[in-house]
């Protein structure tokens, strides 16, 4: 290398290109000194072209399809709130968050983007500004992110872009209330994952009342026992609801 820099540094090439790797899922800048077809030395570095930046992006998320499109749990689940409520509530007149609605709008996501975080991170924001004041009002209304329990506390509603919300929640918070929570205007009943006192669903149902007028007995029959320190009431309807075990002794 030192002797084809020193002799031939007339056929040495500098060259700068940005590439995409799909390992690390960014772009990144290469930096290569090569004498005519040999690389003596190769610098993978931060990018520092956006605009061609914003263009291997958007051939990667295209080529990618909603992987490169749908990620992290928290703009994920935000985006499966617009989805359902659009689905459910059409009046309203939300915009699509499917695949094909997302790729329309990647030479508007890819600005500034150097990786697919980037790009993710950018589409609640662009489906944000594309709502008016009332569907924002919706939204929070209507696909809420938690929901207070009888208990009083209150708990985060799991939303996926493949079916209705679920909610977890400790059996005997719920004492006393028959009526499933619904969303989405009332249209939608929420799925609730009723937790045994080791955090597992003991049952999964829409059908709150249904649960305690036939599945309870035998629910308090196979836990009181096993967790004594929580109440097992005969009458759920009846019992304060609470999040609280009495206290050891």
């Amino acid at each position: 290398e030192d002797t084809l820099l020193e002799v031939f540094l007339d056929r040495v090439t500098e060259t700068r290109e940005h590439v995409w790797n799909a390992g690390s899922g960014r772009v990144e800048r290469v930096d290569r000194l090569a004498y005519e077809g040999l690389v003596l030395e190769e610098r993978r570095a931060p990018p520092s072209d956006p605009e061609r930046s914003a263009e291997l992006v958007a051939v990667a998320a295209r080529a990618a399809g909603a992987a490169g499109l749908f990620g992290g749990d928290r703009a994920e689940s935000w985006l499966a709130r617009v989805a359902f409520l659009r689905r459910a509530c059409p009046e309203l007149g939300l915009p699509g968050v499917d695949l094909i609605a997302l790729t329309e709008l990647l030479p508007e996501l890819c600005v500034r983007a150097w990786s697919f975080e980037d790009l993710r991170s950018a589409v609640p924001g662009a489906i944000r500004a594309r709502l008016d004041a009332a569907q924002r009002r919706a939204l929070e209304v209507d696909a809420p992110e938690r929901v207070t329990v009888p208990s009083g506390r209150s708990h985060a509603l799991v939303w996926s872009l493949d079916g209705p919300p679920h909610l977890e929640v400790k059996m005997q918070e719920l004492f006393g209330c028959g009526d499933t929570p619904t969303v989405c205007r009332g249209r939608v009943r929420v799925v609730l994952h009723l937790l045994a006192p080791n955090g597992r669903a003991q049952q999964v149902t829409d059908d709150l009342r249904g649960f305690w007028e036939r599945t309870w007995p035998d629910v308090r029959k196979e836990l009181r026992g096993r967790y004594p320190r929580h109440p097992w009431p005969e009458d759920p309807w009846t019992a304060p609801p609470t999040a609280r075990a009495a206290p050891r002794r």
